[in-house]
């Protein structure tokens, strides 16, 4: 009902607020997630956990994701362009500069 909705916003916003310094609304479903999570890690019968360590499901989701990941870059800018596109504009570990686009 309504009463369970406000609930969960106040927690969910809370915890954002307290763990992130940040507000939920504008974060996303899977940031929320992460928020929440914190709260089964004190043994709670609803905690889960991954065979191969919780970092697994991370590994898992980037792997499904076909996601290139760049280590040691810095994101210069991130611009709209055309149609919703997105450019990112990056300086990699050797200071050269790249770019790509995103849909």
């Amino acid at each position: 009902g309504e009463g369970e909705g406000r609930l969960v916003e106040e927690l969910v916003a809370g915890l954002m607020h307290n763990n992130y310094g940040q507000a939920w609304a504008p974060s996303g479903a899977l940031c929320c997630f992460t928020a929440v999570a914190p709260l089964a890690a004190g043994g709670s019968s609803a905690a889960f956990s991954v065979v191969g360590g919780n970092g697994a499901l991370a590994r898992g989701l980037l792997a499904a994701s076909n996601a290139t990941v760049r280590t040691s870059h810095s994101v210069r800018a991130v611009r709209e362009g055309e149609g919703g596109r997105l450019t990112l504009s990056y300086t990699g570990a050797a200071g050269e500069e790249g770019a790509a686009t995103y849909d």
